[in-house]
């Protein structure tokens, strides 16, 4: 091998030195990479969210390294990332609420992270009761005797009911 031209012929780099020591430049690969993904899901209709945006902060500054929105199946994908600790963030939209924390702590270690997901819900307006029955806010009765209570509500809440400041029902209207 000439000294002053490199050997290429398995596909290193190699040359001869001063010193008659073979340097050898191997093609060296690039980092592995992997991908942090999940859903942006509705809890009421347990569907996928599209159009929400998904951004990947720094753990340490807090800075967003990238950022992606969610597909007509409120699928993300964050791709490229190498191991490491990530903080993944769903954007917050006036008229909804977050179920599931609003930011994840993501740790790659060699492998892709799926289902990291996050899940909101429309804010409804207050519950209004339409009707209630008896319509006295107080009733009296003789002790011993019984009495049934029915009310309706514009919407499905959670009801608890007391007696003289004590809990006795709790139920889903």
């Amino acid at each position: 091998m000439d000294e002053h031209k490199p050997d290429v012929s398995n596909g290193h780099h190699k040359w001869r030195g001063y010193d008659e020591r073979e340097l050898t430049n191997a093609m060296i690969p690039p980092p592995e990479t992997f991908t942090i993904s999940g859903y942006k899901i509705d809890a009421v209709e347990n569907m996928g969210i599209h159009g929400w945006n998904i951004m990947l902060l720094n753990v340490t500054t807090g800075l967003k390294i990238k950022n992606t929105t969610t597909d007509s199946t409120g699928a993300y994908n964050l791709t490229g990332l190498p191991n490491g600790t990530y903080n993944v963030t769903e954007e917050m939209k006036a008229g909804w609420t977050n179920v599931s924390p609003m930011s994840l702590l993501v740790t790659i270690d060699g492998m892709d992270m799926m289902n990291e997901n996050f899940t909101n819900m429309v804010i409804t307006e207050a519950p209004v009761i339409t009707n209630f029955n008896p319509p006295a806010p107080q009733v009296s009765d003789n002790l011993g005797d019984s009495r049934a209570f029915n009310i309706t509500v514009n919407q499905a809440v959670d009801v608890t009911w007391y007696l003289n400041g004590r809990q006795f029902q709790a139920i889903l209207v």
